[in-house]
């Protein structure tokens, strides 16, 4: 269910096993037509990113365009959040369009992905140590499909949870469900 997918109580793997570090993101479909064996029976917990990009894919199809276009169309937009984008549309470091050059885009939002035009917002890059030598770090590609596809700055995610609660984008009814403990997850878990 709905429910299950956004509590992690759907009994989904982690990730489908595939990593997608590089090259073009798949789509949702893709990431499902080889199968997906549960890991638990439904309603116990288990952490899953599949459960996100599912989600991600039915907002899409219910909206009837691409998740990173939902999100700015319904959530970003409206919020006024100008330092925010979908994780497809920001420039990969090393890429033609990074570091950005030129003016913000008109009105601040981020271009839709099939614009094909990167997002002009300052972002900060992770970076790893390796060999002695310092490598910015890829974002894995899966998570572009609802599992984690925002990026933002701190004063926008600031204005994206306190409109979470105070009515801006979810319903009085829905902000109290979600702030509810749906599961216990356990002392030894990091989620």
């Amino acid at each position: 269910t709905v429910r299950q997918l956004l509590t992690h109580t759907a009994g989904l793997p982690r990730g489908s096993g595939r990593r997608h570090y590089a090259g073009p993101v798949p789509t949702a479909s893709e990431s499902f037509a080889a199968g997906i064996r549960a890991d638990l029976p439904a309603g116990q917990w288990s952490y899953s990113n599949l459960g996100f990009v599912a989600l991600g894919a039915l907002a899409a199809d219910l909206l009837g365009a691409p998740f990173g276009e939902c999100l700015r169309d319904v959530v970003l937009g409206p919020l006024g959040l100008t330092e925010s984008a979908s994780l497809p549309e920001v420039p990969a470091v090393g890429s033609p369009s990074w570091p950005p050059d030129g003016p913000p885009s008109p009105g601040g939002l981020p271009p839709s992905p099939s614009d094909g035009a990167a997002v002009d917002i300052p972002l900060a890059r992770g970076h790893t140590f390796d060999a002695g030598l310092v490598f910015p770090v890829r974002p894995s590609a899966m998570l572009a499909l609802g599992a984690g596809d925002l990026v933002a700055s701190a004063r926008d995610m600031a204005v994206l949870a306190a409109a979470s609660v105070d009515g801006r984008l979810l319903s009085a009814e829905s902000a109290r469900e979600m702030l509810m403990p749906a599961v216990r997850c356990g002392p030894d878990t990091w989620q």
